[in-house]
């Protein structure tokens, strides 16, 4: 009696010790993936921004519901491997306009394979659309797309920086090329540029932005990467990158050349050399086979009740 006891207890305790082990690997595999898909690196700009760098394939951007997500790990594959032989060639001087040593403390920007996400405040995120009640300002040109060209695959613009003051939060001043087609009803638009934007950024800075709708505004769209679709190449330039350098009236002028091309999706690229991220076709209908409409120019916004408007930003020069 007593060795059957004995016994009983032994596999009592290697049964439980089985348990014990097997819980243990099991915590050490979701912590594992949980950490996979929390940043672990974190940088931060000369302005004081802070940026986690995160695994490119688990950006925001790719939780959108619409998404062939395989097709698009295939672009961001690609992406990558460019990345990796550019980060082996030695830098050309006419592409100095943007240096990583000069923006990040940390001199060099996120590690490959990650992306910049930006953290941002809860007031921030609400910050995802144009209210319909507030006045919004545009100036520019609108260029046609005709029978002969059918429909536009890109545009570019070069637009002067200026950091123009804004009057309150609830202001912001833009220069801005668009991409459109449809109506007012069901307006498919990607926009791009800079932007003076307190209320979206927490500053006065001018900076890169990006917006896109599918639905004229109605359900879907927002700027940068508050919701789920541009999707974020560059592992040095945030969408939301806050431009260092300014025009000074009367002193100099800092220009900036912004590139709209589409290859198999939209691609957002800077002085014809920094792609910066991309609009997948997946969260658009009509614009996957080009825009009907381009426009270059300006826009002020003022919310409702408010007389003063802040001055406009300005495309200075446009190309198709």
């Amino acid at each position: 009696m007593q060795r059957c006891v004995v016994s009983m207890a032994l596999r009592l305790t290697t049964v439980c010790f089985i348990i014990l082990v097997w819980n243990i690997i099991a915590f050490c595999v979701v912590e594992g993936y949980g950490s996979s898909r929390r940043a672990n690196v974190t940088v931060e700009t000369i302005h004081g921004d802070i940026y986690d760098c995160v695994d490119i394939y688990k950006q925001p951007a790719l939780l959108h519901p619409m998404l062939d997500k395989e097709r698009i790990k295939r672009t961001i594959a690609k992406e990558l491997e460019k990345q990796r032989l550019k980060a082996k060639k030695p830098q050309k001087d006419q592409f100095s306009y943007f240096k990583a040593e000069e923006y990040w403390l940390n001199k060099e920007g996120c590690p490959i394979g990650t992306v910049p996400i930006r953290r941002m405040t809860k007031e921030h995120h609400l910050t995802n659309g144009f209210p319909t009640d507030d006045i919004i300002d545009f100036a520019g040109i609108s260029i046609k797309a005709s029978p002969a060209i059918n429909k536009f695959t890109g545009a570019s613009t070069i637009v002067t920086l200026y950091n123009p003051q804004v009057n309150g939060p609830g202001q912001y001043t833009s220069a801005t090329i668009f991409l459109e087609s449809g109506d007012a009803t069901n307006l498919e638009q990607i926009q791009t540029g800079w932007i003076v934007h307190p209320q979206l950024n927490g500053d006065g800075r001018t900076r890169l932005y990006t917006y896109w709708t599918a639905d004229g505004q109605q359900k879907t769209g927002c700027y940068n990467s508050i919701c789920p679709g541009f999707i974020q190449l560059s592992s040095e330039i945030p969408v939301d990158y806050a431009f260092p350098k300014v025009s000074l009236p009367q002193y100099d002028s800092q220009e900036l050349q912004i590139q709209i091309y589409k290859d198999q999706e939209h691609y957002l690229q800077l002085f014809s050399v920094f792609v910066i991220g991309l609009w997948p076709d997946d969260i658009f209908k009509a614009l996957r086979n080009g825009s009907e409409r381009v426009r270059y120019g300006g826009q002020a916004h003022t919310p409702a009740g408010e007389t003063v408007s802040p001055p406009m930003g300005w495309s200075i020069l446009g190309r198709l």
